[in-house]
């Protein structure tokens, strides 16, 4: 079960033509939007993002109330990100019979070949369980 695992995270970050949904000229002509990433420094939080295929970067101040558009309807503001940076994780989590955990990042939008990865790997099987 781990060597299926690590096998899962391999082709996950090592082979992003796995997960071309569209033939390269009409990929390349969609707008791309991806983000907020934000990173702390300091007191300063810098966010980027790119929004229909351009890149964008922000710099909020403490008290700065103008927004930052995490998804079509929501957005947040100093405070709130403030508030997630200042949560400390649990590191002491317990799993009762569980053998193992699989992790997988970012999936962009392909349902099908994560579930198709996660069917080859033994995760799921073909009733999704």
């Amino acid at each position: 079960m781990k060597r299926q695992l690590v096998f899962l995270v391999i082709c996950l970050m090592i082979n992003p033509g796995l997960s071309a949904a569209f033939p390269s000229e009409r990929r390349d002509s969609l707008p791309v939007n991806d983000g907020p990433y934000i990173s702390l420094l300091n007191d300063t939080l810098k966010v980027i993002w790119i929004e229909n295929s351009l890149l964008r970067e922000k710099y909020l101040l403490p008290g700065d109330r103008s927004g930052i558009k995490i998804s079509q309807i929501q957005s947040a503001d100093y405070e709130d990100f403030m508030k997630v940076f200042s949560e400390k994780p649990d590191y002491r989590q317990s799993f009762k019979r569980v053998d193992s955990i699989a992790v997988i990042t970012d999936v962009h939008g392909q349902y099908g070949i994560f579930l198709n990865q996660l069917m080859a790997n033994g995760i799921i099987d073909k009733s999704l369980n």
